[in-house]
């Protein structure tokens, strides 16, 4: 999960990074590509947080391994 979270994270300095240097671009055609990908980097970063949700509900270790952790109250 942390890996996830991390990586999430780093998206979103990418995007805010891209967001940057295209209000420094001269022509709309630069602004709006650089901004369409920022918003692709957003999305990605959203994608990985909803990642990190999932396994922490579902038990997975928060060391982004396979091996699982069993539910409270089904362990014997």
């Amino acid at each position: 999960m942390a890996y996830d979270l991390e990586t999430a994270l780093v998206f979103r300095n990418y995007a805010e990074e891209l967001r940057l240097i295209a209000a420094d671009r001269p022509t709309p055609e630069n602004r709006d590509a650089l901004m369409k990908i920022a918003l692709d980097y957003d999305k990605a970063a959203k994608l990985l947080e909803a990642i990190a949700r999932s396994k922490k509900a579902l038990g997975l270790r928060h060391d982004n391994s396979t091996e699982t952790v069993p539910p409270r109250g089904l362990g014997k």
